[in-house]
This record gives C-alpha cells, structure tokens and sequence, in this order.
C-alpha cells in the first residue's frame, strides 16, 4: 500500500524495525534522533509472538535491545494525546474485502483501554502509565507496585 499511494498517506505508522535482522538500521536511527531530540527519543519494544502486554518495554538506547532475539522496534509517541492525563487507545475494526479497488467496512462498535496511571515520561519502567493492555492494567493495585 505504501508503495502504490506513497509515504504520506501512512505517515500515521510509526518508524519501526524488524530485529534482529534490522539491527543496524535501528541503531542508526536511534542515534540519529537522539541527538536531534535528546529528550524525546524513546522506543517500545515488543517481543515477536507474544500477547497481553508481555515483555512489552520503553527503551531510550540501543544497548537495551536484547541481541538475537526476534523482537519489534518502534519509535514511542513521546506526546501522545490523552484523556485527562491518561494514555489510551481505540480499537476500531474493520473488514477489509478489497484492496484495489480499496473496500472496506467499518464495524460499528470498537474497544477504548485506558493506561491505569497518568502518562508521565520520567517513569519508562511504569508499565502502568505507559501500557494500555488490560491484562497488565487489570494488576494495577494503585501502590506503583505491580
């Protein structure tokens, strides 16, 4: 899709990075937007087959990112938009019966999940604050401990 109706059109889909077999790429570009954005340069890390928010982290270097094993790279959304201070996301689902010509159906009822702490950059280890899983939320004893 991105190659028949161009990259800014998907401009939505975050820089993201296969690994292991993209590990160079990605540390090129961690490098080089943390020196344009020092501050602002966080990635999450999703390992490859995995579900419910398991092993999910927020990383700010390189060096955290485990060698050889298949994990996904992204870049965060270091501002996100949030609902009264929480970070949230929306399910919407949609069939898709054509790409070209591009039909699809929107289905009329979709899923919103709420990180159970507000959104807070100085924690990245907060999987509270950072994470909209239900089951990792549904653990959240209001304590900080998880």
């Amino acid at each position: 899709m991105q190659a028949l109706y161009g990259m800014k059109n998907f401009d939505f889909v975050p820089l993201s990075f296969n690994c292991p077999s993209q590990n160079q790429a990605l540390q090129q570009n961690m490098i080089s937007l943390a020196k344009s954005k020092p501050n602002s340069s966080f990635w999450i890390m999703k390992p490859k087959a995995s579900s419910q928010g398991k092993g999910i982290t927020v990383i700010s270097s390189f060096d955290e990112v485990p060698r050889g094993l298949p994990m996904i790279v992204s870049q965060y959304i270091a501002d996100p938009l949030c609902i009264n201070g929480y970070k949230f996301d929306l399910r919407i689902y949609v069939a898709i019966t054509s790409v070209n010509p591009l039909r699809l159906y929107v289905y009329d009822e979709g899923l919103a999940r709420f990180a159970t702490e507000k959104y807070d950059t100085s924690d990245l280890k907060n999987v509270f604050s950072h994470l909209t899983n239900y089951s990792i939320n549904k653990h959240n004893t209001g304590d900080g401990e998880e």
